[in-house]
């Protein structure tokens, strides 16, 4: 009884056998993907300072918010997701890591989306300041912001290439 030759969408892969490797990168090719595994970067790292008119402002809690919907910006719950938190030092500054995580293969089809999204808790309200996304494309490696807080409380931040 002679065994089933292996097949990759409907076509006989005729000379390839079960042991060998060969077919299993023709078919992850054919689909679109390289079996390389590797660190994928889903957010950038964040450098930021927050002041007022009457300089930085120390210990007002930020969070960065990965997992939202364009929808709860707009109705202002998605700052009550989960996220990675902090404050800011007795200089006004916040720092954020670049986050990454494992990817068994590289895809070959498209292009990557990433978005991120900062809140502030000044003690009046906590507040959407900062979102980027979706982009398209790699994610940066670091941004740096610049966060003013207005007189009626709300918070405007923007990139800062000063920094």
């Amino acid at each position: 009884m002679r065994a089933a030759e292996p097949q990759a969408f409907g076509f006989h892969l005729i000379g390839c056998s079960m042991g060998s490797h060969g077919w299993c990168l023709l078919v992850l090719v054919l689909s679109g993907c390289l079996p390389i595994p590797h660190m994928h970067r889903t957010g950038p790292g964040l450098n930021g300072q927050l002041s007022d008119e009457n300089g930085p402002l120390s210990n007002v809690r930020v969070r960065r918010v990965a997992d939202f919907t364009a929808e709860e910006v707009r109705t202002n719950v998605a700052c009550a997701k989960a996220g990675d938190e902090m404050r800011t030092d007795a200089r006004g500054r916040f720092t954020f890591e670049s986050v990454s995580r494992f990817e068994p293969v590289i895809p070959l089809y498209g292009d990557p989306v990433w978005h991120t999204l900062l809140c502030f808790d000044t003690g009046r309200a906590e507040m959407a300041a900062w979102k980027a996304g979706p982009q398209i494309g790699s994610t940066p490696t670091e941004l740096s912001l610049s966060c003013s807080v207005a007189k009626d409380g709300t918070v405007r931040c923007s990139p800062d290439h000063r920094q």
